[in-house]
């Protein structure tokens, strides 16, 4: 597996204005898809007295860890983006593959897979691109209005020692006021880019962070961070609670009992070790209070994913982390509790098994901002964000309210949205353990598989596996379809003999490939795949760079030079391709043998050694396979990955 690698600001500005210019698309993404103002209601919230062009975002998760990531939840209509869990250890070591979204909602990730100093650049990029877009208004709303008020919140785990140290606070700092950063991006932008310099961009990006408790957090530390992330960095503070805060019993009886996961079982040790509910009220109650005399606020999220062991597993790691429908039921109970202790003015948001059907009902409970993840990882990936919104629109519109706290309290029985919430959540808590949609029964189906292989080219053409990957990796791109007739020779002593036809039947023009260095080898792809094999794993992987090609343990693939040229590597064996000047002959060599391949794929001449003693068999289709793979990238129109890969620029 390569490296997960993000690109650098001016790439994805090249990136981004080609395919727009070409397509009206972004990294593949199309127009028809973004999320569009509608002007006869308004979604903006405020969360710690920070404006949102809307409550929704993408949880802590693959959503949220490279630029282009970001920008596609910001183009569905997230405006509250919660930024992936950064720690002090940036070198983690995660089996693969590393998600299992068949039916529940498992995986096997923690925080970050990119080291610190990337995943800083990659956010700063992210919050670049997205008033580059604002000023470009490829939203159809003008510039500066609040539409495109977006929040960044930090997340951070997961102790103390590590939270204090030195890499991690200076981190936060630069997060907090990014203006050197910024500054460094817009004096190397190139010319067609140098219109950013005029547009006002808040160096400051961080004001709030999430403490995840997860993963260990010990408990009579996370009060201590907590302050410390106020006392230092003037940050509000929210505190992403686990599920174990319900206590053993209850998650057992709610989860294995009355949803029915019976295949699930606990890890009691989870339990024991976490914080217990009344600890968390005692101290968020002196929280409130600390922050306030610092001029911060704190809130609880709710809520984090839960420990389990899964009899049914394609996952390898025996500790897994639930999340969905399951989790939804478990989180609204612990919402439900924690904002009767605290009251109904303390900020609660809120993250667990978020999807259309039950979008716009937490949202009436006065939790805020509502994210997710789980859902963006079925079918149809980040657009299914907008059908949340637009059923949010369409509600608002039957209700006559015009802003969020209007439909709010439409629902409740208070003038006050953050009181009138209080028993939307009461009633919605009750309702929702019996709710059929959260049950086993109702979650149990796997995507359906057919009895077909993937191969390197060809496929049902489905197009699923492009949405479902968080990181745009997997891409489409176009061949000519049809039969290529060629031989295989024999050379021995330099004399060629040719063997009988074969065909290399092309059935489609529709391609699917994979850009390595975006690819964390998550499996998602796969389980949605109709069929069998995995596209991560069968279709052709193209690297960035050579370093990334050449790492140890990186199979087959495919690396673009400079200057007409392409490396490859099919069955272990490394091919180079070159294309003349006149841009009609590719040159493909692998070891002693040539092949020279015109433009319709005709061989016109091979080359083999002559003082080689060995007799050789030389087999025609890797050769084809390369020359096709070049003008496919070389040659296709004007998109994301192709920019990328065909670009060479220094990082930054």
């Amino acid at each position: 597996m390569a490296e997960l690698t993000g690109r650098n600001l001016n790439q994805h500005l090249n990136a981004l204005l080609t395919e727009w210019i070409e397509n009206k698309s972004v990294y593949g993404y199309s127009h028809e898809k973004f999320f569009y103002n509608d002007p006869d209601v308004d979604l903006s919230v405020s969360c710690f007295d920070r404006p949102a062009g809307t409550l929704l975002g993408p949880a802590a998760g693959p959503h949220t860890q490279l630029a282009q990531n970001i920008v596609l939840s910001f183009l569905a209509g997230s405006r509250i983006i919660e930024l992936k869990t950064i720690q002090v250890n940036d070198k983690l070591n995660i089996s693969r593959p590393c998600i299992d979204m068949r039916n529940i909602g498992l995986n096997t990730e923690w925080s970050q897979e990119l080291k610190l100093a990337d995943s800083y650049h990659q956010y700063v990029i992210a919050w670049i691109l997205l008033k580059y877009i604002e000023s470009q208004e490829w939203l159809d709303s003008p510039a500066g209005s609040d539409f495109y008020k977006t929040i960044f919140d930090i997340s951070v785990g997961y102790d103390l020692k590590g939270i204090s140290s030195d890499p991690v606070q200076q981190w936060i700092s630069n997060m907090c006021n990014a203006e050197v950063q910024i500054q460094y991006y817009l004096q190397n932008l190139p010319s067609q880019f140098k219109i950013l310099r005029q547009v006002k961009i808040d160096p400051h990006i961080a004001h709030t962070a999430t403490l995840s408790t997860f993963h260990g957090c010990p408990p009579d530390e996370i009060e201590e961070i907590v302050r410390h992330l106020i006392a230092t960095h003037r940050l509000n503070v929210v505190v992403k609670f686990n599920p174990t805060i319900l206590g053993y019993e209850t998650v057992s009886q709610i989860l294995l009992k009355d949803l029915g996961y019976d295949l699930l079982s606990l890890n009691k040790k989870s339990f024991d070790d976490d914080i217990t509910f009344d600890s968390a009220v005692g101290m968020m109650q002196r929280l409130k209070d600390f922050a306030a005399e610092n001029g911060c606020a704190v809130g609880a999220k709710f809520t984090n994913t839960l420990v389990v062991g899964y009899k049914n597993s394609m996952l390898a790691d025996p500790s897994q982390y639930l999340s969905g429908a399951p989790l939804h039921v478990l989180a609204i109970q612990a919402a439900d509790r924690f904002r009767t202790a605290m009251g109904g003015d303390f900020p609660i948001s809120f993250s667990a098994g978020i999807q259309k059907e039950n979008f716009v009902s937490t949202v009436c409970t006065g939790l805020k901002p509502v994210t997710v993840c789980t859902d963006l990882l079925k079918k149809g990936g980040y657009h299914r964000m907008t059908a949340y919104l637009q059923d949010m629109i369409t509600e608002m519109k039957k209700q006559g309210a015009n802003t969020v706290d209007e439909l709010i309290t439409g629902r409740g029985d208070h003038a006050d949205a953050r009181q009138a919430g209080v028993p939307v959540l009461k009633r919605y808590s009750a309702q929702v353990v019996s709710d059929q949609r959260y049950h086993f029964q109702w979650n149990k189906r796997s995507p359906k598989k057919i009895d077909s292989n993937l191969q390197i080219f060809d496929c049902l053409s489905c197009d699923i596996c492009i949405p479902v990957c968080p990181n745009r990796a997997v891409f489409s791109y176009a061949i000519p379809a049809g039969d290529i007739v060629y031989n295989d020779y024999h050379c021995k002593a330099g004399l060629f003999e040719s063997d009988a036809e074969k065909i290399l039947r092309i059935k489609k023009v529709h391609q699917i490939g994979i850009l390595a260095d975006f690819c964390n080898e998550c499996g998602n792809c796969d389980t949605f795949c109709p069929e069998n094999g995995g596209p991560y794993k069968e279709k052709p992987l193209f690297f960035f760079d050579e370093d990334s090609y050449r790492q140890p343990g990186v199979g087959e693939g495919f690396y673009f030079h400079a200057d007409q040229v392409m490396s490859g590597r099919i069955d272990g064996i490394e091919y180079r391709l070159d294309l003349n000047e006149s841009g009609d002959i590719y040159t493909v060599c692998a070891g002693e043998v040539c092949v020279e391949i015109d433009v319709h794929n005709n061989v016109r001449s091979i080359r083999c050694a002559s003082a080689s003693p060995h007799d050789l068999d030389i087999e025609i289709q890797p050769f084809l396979t390369m020359k096709i793979l070049f003008t496919a990238i070389y040659g296709g129109t004007a998109m994301y990955f192709n920019r990328f890969l065909l670009e060479k620029q220094n990082e930054d």
